[in-house]
């Protein structure tokens, strides 16, 4: 539905102005990591039943991902050496993010723990340990899709009565095209 991308689009171009207007107005080191995430949090989420809550959840995840990451990050990864030692380390993080995301009730944070803690907390060949730049990471990841919830609680929300319209409208159109379809093959066949 036209309508419906547009108003995804516009809504995504408002949270990366916001953002930007943020970042350019501070000088945020890490505002461009919020424009880009606060982009890509609309677009994902976007599609679901309920955009709103699936960014927040995602935010609450991130959240937790950047607690866990700084765990990592900073108490585990100097204790190791090798490849088997970061498998270990890093699985019961992992597991607990891919535990979260299979349970339908907590899908939306780990969706948010799993893609952000593997960004923060992620190896390098050469490991940065820099806290400061790690809670700025994580505080634009956090922040940006806070700022994406609020955008479609905000934005035409997706229980407005006119949008529900426009997708059962789209829906009824798209169940008689299907239906007329199969009818007109059945004649051809017999």
């Amino acid at each position: 539905n036209f309508m419906l991308a547009a108003v995804a689009g516009i809504r995504a171009t408002i949270v990366v102005l916001v953002l930007g207007f943020f970042w350019v107005e501070t000088a945020w080191p890490s505002g461009v990591t919020a424009i880009l995430v606060g982009g890509t949090i609309c677009a994902l989420v976007s599609s679901t039943a309920n955009p709103r809550r699936t960014a927040f959840q995602m935010a609450i995840g991130t959240l937790f991902a950047s607690v866990t990451g700084m765990i990592v990050v900073f108490g585990l990864y100097p204790l190791i050496d090798g490849f088997p030692l970061l498998c270990l380390v890093l699985a019961p993080f992992l597991a607990a993010g891919v535990f979260m995301t299979v349970r339908p009730k907590l899908a939306g944070y780990g969706m948010g723990y799993c893609i952000f803690f593997s960004y923060l907390a992620g190896p390098d060949n050469v490991t940065v340990y820099r806290p400061d730049l790690f809670i700025n990471d994580a505080m634009a990841l956090v922040f940006a899709m806070f700022v994406a919830s609020l955008a479609f609680a905000i934005f035409v929300p997706s229980a407005t009565p006119w949008l529900r319209h426009q997708l059962l409208r789209e829906l009824r159109s798209q169940v008689v095209s299907i239906c007329t379809k199969k009818r007109i093959r059945r004649k051809d066949h017999t």
